[in-house]
């Protein structure tokens, strides 16, 4: 067995007294001095019970991170220009492909109207011949009112309008999302404003007791740091 294989062989009894460690810590009680030493050693046997552990695993880690990482930053070296080309030629793609649909809703939007346009002079074509057969109706030239009605309005095409096909791309189409821009940061409703968590917590720890920030309230914990 090689030495980092050794180092990465922790033995049965290490491993099940770490498995454990969760549930004895759930057991313990602080309620007088013997106490809070013995869960002082528990705490500090952990510790050295952590140091065990990293001893089995740390080393083969380490190297395999470096190792990784160099594979990541070697990869990366050549993926970001690729990746860059890409976004660059994507951005010259897009402003053609949005004029292009621009163009087709505007010449369905013709269509549509001439349509609507058609069939609105075919209604007032066939207002204007009932219109007509009344009168005649009404002037008691019934044969006359029968031969207007008999007549068929003269069927009313609406203009051609060519839609233009947009290109066919395999595997690439244009997608649209929305987007927004800050104009004015003093407008927008507050539940929409992100903390700055850090900014807080540099001003607190600096001040410390005279830490004032409206709407916060600063405050000392007490936590527990044990040594070894």
């Amino acid at each position: 067995m090689s030495k980092k294989e050794a180092l990465v062989t922790i033995g049965p009894e290490l491993k099940e007294k770490a498995l454990a460690y969760p549930t004895a810590a759930h057991q313990l009680v602080v309620t007088n001095d013997k106490e809070l030493k013995a869960v002082d050693e528990f705490v500090k046997g952990g510790k050295a019970l952590i140091g065990e552990i990293r001893a089995g695993y740390d080393d083969i880690i380490s190297d395999w991170d470096k190792g990784h990482k160099n594979a990541i930053a070697k990869r990366d070296h050549y993926l970001k220009p690729v990746a860059e080309g890409v976004n660059i030629a994507k951005g010259k793609m897009a402003p053609y492909l949005e004029e292009q649909a621009r163009k087709i809703r505007e010449a369905e939007e013709r269509a549509r109207r001439a349509q609507e346009e058609a069939e609105e002079a075919e209604r007032k074509a066939e207002e204007e011949r009932q219109r007509a057969a009344r009168e005649a109706m009404h002037d008691g030239n019934q044969a006359e009112a029968e031969k207007i009605l008999a007549k068929p309005i003269p069927e009313i095409v609406p203009e051609t309008v060519v839609i233009p096909k947009a290109v066919e791309l395999k595997g690439t189409h244009a997608t649209r999302r929305w987007a927004y821009e800050v104009t004015n940061i003093d407008l927008v409703p507050r539940p929409l404003l992100m903390l700055d968590k850090v900014a807080v917590n540099k001003i607190v720890q600096e001040k410390q007791v005279d830490a004032r920030i409206p709407g916060i309230r600063v405050f000392q914990k007490t936590g527990v740091s044990s040594g070894g």
